[in-house]
């Protein structure tokens, strides 16, 4: 499952550069109108002469580990990432486009070790939901219930929404609702699927066409039906 870049709100450092006739930077231009038009490899390689071109401007990296992140290129977000928290040392933005990258590259414990460090720095509850999520999928049940209840308990969770990506399509839905959506996974996994059910059920109240949860539910149904 591959988590969207956007919900995060990343903005780009987008410095101002001039020439010494004060004229805009040709490289400039370039990657301000290939943005205008979501045209990532333009801009990308527009920014990365800027980086050759004013090599004492770090900002530039800021807005190339954006860029990584939305054209799926982690392995490049991560390297850049690094460098950048090398001189910044706890920098939140990086930190999570590092995190995310990790774990859509499957490097769970590595993804959980950078969301730990956002938290370490703010309470971010669509960053707890991230890495409860990271820390089911490597079987700490224990501390991905923990986080869930955290976020159960969170009256942001009604208020934030989160895009889940399920095969081949997507989908917004309340964080509460997807937060219980988990709750019940983690549940039916344990065995405990009646209490899995109530967690399913409620998950739909609150976002009937939730897809996952519906077909959660399904399968947990049946798991019962089946037990009796």
């Amino acid at each position: 499952m591959k988590y969207l870049f956007g919900f995060l709100f990343f903005f780009m450092t987008i410095p101002s550069l001039f020439s010494q006739k004060g004229k805009v930077d040709s490289e400039y231009k370039l990657y301000r109108k290939a943005m205008d038009y979501g045209d990532f490899t333009v801009a990308r390689t527009a920014i990365l002469q800027l980086m050759v071109k004013y090599p004492t401007k770090p900002e530039w990296k800021d807005t190339l580990i954006s860029i990584y992140g939305m054209m799926g290129m982690y392995e490049q977000a991560i390297l850049i990432g690094e460098d950048i928290l090398k001189s910044k040392g706890t920098d939140t933005t990086t930190l999570k486009i590092v995190a995310i990258s990790y774990e859509n590259l499957g490097a769970l414990s590595k993804a959980i070790e950078y969301y730990d460090k956002v938290l370490a720095l703010k309470d971010e509850i669509l960053i707890r939901y991230k890495l409860s999520v990271c820390q089911y999928g490597l079987q700490r049940y224990g501390e991905a219930k923990a986080n869930i209840y955290k976020i159960l308990e969170d009256n942001r969770a009604k208020e934030n929404k989160i895009t889940i990506n399920y095969e081949s399509s997507s989908q917004e839905v309340s964080l509460l609702a997807a937060a219980m959506n988990v709750a019940g996974i983690i549940l039916t996994d344990e065995g405990k699927h009646e209490e899995a059910k109530v967690y399913f059920e409620s998950a739909l109240k609150l976002e009937p066409n939730f897809i996952l949860a519906s077909n959660n539910l399904q399968v947990v149904t049946g798991l019962i039906e089946k037990g009796k």
